[in-house]
């Protein structure tokens, strides 16, 4: 995971997730796309299905012994009470795209896991990150 943070001030609910997507996938938040809030799950998954990647819905916030050993998408009210999300490892927040320090969280209310659907496609993600 490559912290990333929200280039422009706005409706936290798009701009964050790109934020955590890019996180968590290590690459420039500028190839991650932009969509608004509505349907904004399910064209995202539509994305990372073209990189051979699903998301999985989970709550780690109750039970985080059961977090899985990897980053996840922390979702829920930010403190100023709309939608926020940061990136989590193992039920803990590790990184918040908005400001870089304590969690801008207030509550949870899902936890989304990046997990490997077509292995196939993965060269498509390589092509993404910046080559070194």
């Amino acid at each position: 995971m490559k912290p990333v943070f929200q280039t422009i001030a706005g409706d936290p609910t798009t701009i964050c997730f790109q934020a955590c997507l890019a996180s968590i996938l290590e690459i420039p938040m500028e190839r991650v796309p932009r969509y608004g809030a509505a349907n904004q799950l399910s064209l995202y998954r539509a994305w990372l299905e073209h990189l051979g990647l699903d998301l999985v819905i989970a709550n780690f916030a109750d039970r985080p012994e059961l977090a899985p050993h990897t980053f996840s998408i922390r979702c829920g009210r930010g403190l100023q009470g709309g939608s926020h999300a940061v990136v989590a490892h193992r039920g803990r927040v590790v990184h918040d795209p908005m400001s870089g320090r304590d969690p801008y969280l207030k509550e949870c209310h899902c936890d989304m896991v990046i997990v490997p659907r077509e292995p196939q496609r993965w060269p498509a993600l390589a092509e993404l990150r910046p080559s070194t």
